[in-house]
């Protein structure tokens, strides 16, 4: 026994196709109209109990979305030190800008076509048992090593680097 499907009339298929417009034209005009900013506070906690530290974005985001190379800018970051070294901070960013390719990204590799931080300061430390506050692994233990992505253009503007590895009696400024 054959079964035989009715086709959907003119009318149906007209109806379908204006709700899917417009609940795509409502999901464009709310990412378009958004305001980033809202995000600065559960983007720094999702990324201090990720890190075992503070972070804070301060300042102003901004996100550009609708391109293959999207792009955000981030004013006032900063990456507090992990408990063990005191209190400090690791990093303070006074602007970060950053832009990816959408592509790679959609099957979960990342490719940064642009890094660039202004008044960047960093203070790194590897104390005497071996622990860096450059590792933001919060303790956890992984089988596989940390991989810096592909970054295209990595620009620093007036930035200033200390290192202190304590083990070697070193200090880099």
């Amino acid at each position: 026994r054959e079964t035989r499907f009715k086709r959907p009339s003119n009318r149906a298929v007209a109806w379908t196709g204006a709700i899917v417009g417009a609940l795509v034209l409502a999901i464009a005009l709310f990412l378009i109209l958004f305001d980033w900013n809202y995000l600065r506070g559960p983007i720094g906690r999702y990324a201090s109990a990720r890190t075992g530290r503070e972070i804070v974005l301060a300042g102003d985001l901004q996100v550009h979305a609708f391109s293959l190379k999207p792009s955000a800018s981030v004013q006032g970051i900063r990456v507090g030190n992990p408990k063990w070294a005191g209190p400090g901070q690791t990093a303070d960013i006074k602007k970060l800008d950053v832009q990816v390719k959408l592509l790679p990204l959609l099957v979960g590799q990342v490719v940064l076509l642009n890094l660039q931080l202004d008044q960047a300061r960093v203070d790194l430390l590897r104390d005497r048992q071996g622990r860096a506050t450059w590792d933001f692994s919060n303790g956890r233990k992984t089988n596989k090593p940390f991989e810096m992505p592909p970054i295209r253009r990595f620009v620093i503007n007036d930035g200033h680097l200390r290192i202190d590895a304590q083990k070697r009696r070193l200090v880099l400024n």
